[in-house]
């Protein structure tokens, strides 16, 4: 096996775009100043020359605009067919990355039974994000999904996500979220990228179960730490992303339940989820829209 003692030229890095703005500079920024051969972007959004612009004469950046908003999985996939490095970063395009952080990545991803490292991943405000977490079981899922958004620390969600579970060197996990993740080109390519089935949404626990069956083992490596800024783009179309986060849940759950029953109680349970999380949000608009009519006044 060939030993990289460097990133540099080793890593393209994907980053799959959708209307973030200037956070897109931080993450290209940061991810050249680790070194990495190419950053390609997959712009999903109508602004067809948004930040191409700025880099068009920076050799390290290529744009690649999908005709429609292909999903975040999909437009993954459509960059990796240009791939000619051992190893690919998968990253959302609000990511900052600190240094040092993808050297600590390629070391674990150096071993052949790796198939997928996570790195250590905080929010804006530098909280801990839970970087990894469980397969979602059925109870898991169906405790977590109705109770999570308003009592977060139910025995349900703080089991699936792990809570209280704070690695202090590299350990092997079941996922690592999608948002910032490392593998050798070779491993994803045999798992054929991301199920373009999910649009967004659970598509990184899909490829890490897929991993996983295949025989490879997912870390996450607490000694590379990244940014994120979280969801901004989704905030665009908080509706839609609910509905499409259920939808992947629903795929998710058709995909890897046997149980036919289980798979119908799941069913309606993120039907039931999905319209109370909406019914929830409406009345959250109507109460801020009365706030600001009343202080108008």
């Amino acid at each position: 096996m060939v030993s990289f003692d460097t990133n540099e030229g080793s890593t393209t890095a994907i980053i799959v775009d959708y209307f973030a703005g200037d956070m897109l500079t931080g993450a290209i920024e940061s991810l050249l100043a680790e070194g990495v051969k190419r950053v390609v972007v997959v712009d999903n959004s109508e602004t067809k020359a948004s930040m191409r612009t700025r880099y068009y004469r920076q050799e390290r950046v290529d744009f690649i605009f999908a005709e429609r908003n292909l999903g975040y999985g999909a437009a993954v996939n459509l960059a990796l067919v240009g791939v000619d490095t051992p190893f690919v970063i998968v990253s959302n395009p609000d990511i900052m990355v600190a240094r040092g952080a993808v050297g600590k990545l390629i070391e674990l991803a150096q071993d052949p039974r790796v198939g997928v490292v996570g790195p250590e991943i905080l929010d804006g405000a530098g909280v801990r994000y839970p970087s990894f977490r469980r397969f979602p079981s059925f109870v898991d899922s169906i405790g977590h999904g109705m109770l999570g958004q308003f009592f977060p620390n139910n025995r349900f969600s703080a089991h699936y996500r792990l809570t209280g579970c704070h690695p202090v060197e590299p350990v092997e996990v079941p996922w690592v979220s999608g948002a910032f993740f490392l593998t050798r080109t070779e491993v994803i390519r045999s798992l054929a990228g991301f199920d373009p089935a999910y649009f967004m949404y659970c598509e990184d626990i899909d490829l890490c179960y897929r991993a996983n069956r295949r025989g490879f083992v997912v870390v996450f490596q607490p000694e590379a730490t990244v940014h994120h800024a979280q969801g901004e783009s989704s905030k665009l179309r908080a509706t839609r992303s609910l509905y499409h986060h259920h939808r992947s849940m629903w795929i998710y759950a058709a995909r890897h339940e046997e149980s036919t029953a289980t798979q119908w109680l799941g069913f309606f349970g993120l039907i039931l989820r999905f319209l109370v999380l909406i019914s929830r949000n409406k009345f959250q608009r109507m109460r801020l829209s009365a706030s600001q009519a009343d202080k108008s006044y």
